[in-house]
């Protein structure tokens, strides 16, 4: 599989926030293995697919027909506290994608389907049984720790934007439920 990185510039059929060769020199800094070749190629693109389907960014696409969530406009990095400029990939995302690839050259399976959905009821072993909970939205899947390095990009799931605004922050989003009326008439 041909990586094709995206670089800001909304390539066509682009696939991945870096190539295998990031990864390695990534990798290689840190005294991780990695080897380049066709399986490193899908692991970056593996990695790719896993940040885009599992993360909600702030800001919004730059146009309707890139492939992938990066680019992106009205980006703003809270941990940092930075605008992205909309031509830009962010080296904390490239980042995540190194630690993931890695992980997936290694033999980690970075999305598995669960059987039964994953939802453990109940477990006994001899005298000691144990109830896990079981409603729903509970995600039970691995957890990596890119989320780390991407919570400054991540939007917060209980927070809107506030309509034609170009530098979204802190001050700038509405909290779910901060105008409600509380019982006020």
């Amino acid at each position: 599989m041909a990586v094709i990185v995206e670089t800001g510039a909304i390539i066509p059929n682009a696939n991945a926030y870096c190539d295998a060769a990031y990864v390695l020199a990534y990798a290689t800094a840190r005294g991780l293995d990695f080897a380049t070749g066709a399986d490193a190629d899908a692991a970056v693109v593996k990695a790719t697919d896993y940040i885009d389907s599992r993360y909600t960014f702030n800001g919004g696409r730059v146009s309707s027909t890139q492939e992938l969530a990066w680019p992106r406009t009205g980006a703003w990095d809270r941990a940092e506290q930075i605008e992205i400029a909309s031509n830009a990939i962010p080296s904390v995302l490239k980042r995540a994608v190194a630690e993931l690839a890695i992980k997936a050259l290694a033999g980690t399976a970075l999305v598995e389907d669960l059987a039964r959905g994953g939802k453990i009821q109940s477990q006994s072993v001899g005298e000691i049984s144990v109830t896990y909970e079981t409603g729903d939205g509970i995600d039970v899947g691995t957890k990596f720790g890119i989320t780390g390095l991407l919570k400054g990009l991540i939007r917060n799931t209980d927070e809107e934007p506030i309509p034609y605004t170009s530098q979204p922050n802190d001050s700038t989003y509405f909290k779910t439920g901060m105008f409600d009326n509380n019982g006020v008439p």
